[in-house]
């Protein structure tokens, strides 16, 4: 079963449009390159989803904020140590500054 647990959290100065998406995409997949097995959006394209070996990234925005939260494989939640949290926050605060967010 996975853990979830909100990584990081900020207010946006203006909700994501289609080039904002596409630029926060492209960003994720530059920091994370050969580790991301998959990454997609959802339908309505308010969640972006990247899935590595054994953490799945969530971003997720609506009006106001951006949301970062990690879902943990079963194995990677006893691993996960709390530089590793720091570390992934610190990448998303980057991914958001560099998307202009």
């Amino acid at each position: 079963m996975a853990t979830k647990e909100r990584l990081y959290e900020r207010k946006v100065k203006k909700p994501l449009d289609k080039k904002k998406k596409e630029l926060l995409g492209e960003i994720v997949k530059k920091k994370l390159g050969g580790a991301i097995q998959r990454q997609e959006w959802n339908d309505n394209a308010t969640t972006l989803t990247v899935t590595t070996q054994h953490v799945t990234f969530i971003l997720s925005s609506d009006a106001e904020s951006l949301y970062v939260d990690a879902e943990y494989s079963w194995l990677a939640r006893f691993l996960v140590t709390e530089d590793n949290r720091k570390q992934a926050r610190e990448m998303a605060m980057a991914i958001a500054d560099e998307a202009g967010l």
